[in-house]
């Protein structure tokens, strides 16, 4: 069985090495509020204020997640769909034939069910 992944905004074991004779590299991997796993890591002259000075920058990176307002509970389900085809603009992973006939279907097959 697959381990599961670490949740938005948590951290890893933190591993520690020593890269020179009086420095220590103190890292690991957390995830980010967009999915990803990055590798944080800090150096200092002992493998505890490594350590210290890591956990240290992993506490002040919540800071800096995505705060979205423009959707709440009451939104209608069409601002939603709005939304999505907006986002799939943006995003441009997809293409331009595939965005129409998820549109067109959206609107045509879907939301008139939530009017």
């Amino acid at each position: 069985m697959a381990r599961p992944r670490t949740p938005f905004g948590t951290h890893g074991r933190i591993t520690c090495d020593r890269i020179s004779s009086s420095r220590f590299c103190a890292r690991t991997r957390y995830r980010d509020w967009d999915g990803k796993a990055r590798i944080v890591q800090c150096t200092a002259d002992t493998r505890a204020a490594a350590e210290r000075l890591l956990k240290h920058k992993l506490s002040e990176r919540p800071l800096f997640q995505p705060t979205f307002t423009g959707m709440c509970a009451e939104t209608s389900f069409g601002a939603l769909v709005e939304y999505w085809i907006e986002d799939m603009v943006i995003e441009d992973r997809l293409s331009v034939t595939t965005r129409n006939l998820y549109e067109r279907n959206m609107r045509t097959l879907v939301l008139p069910f939530f009017e």
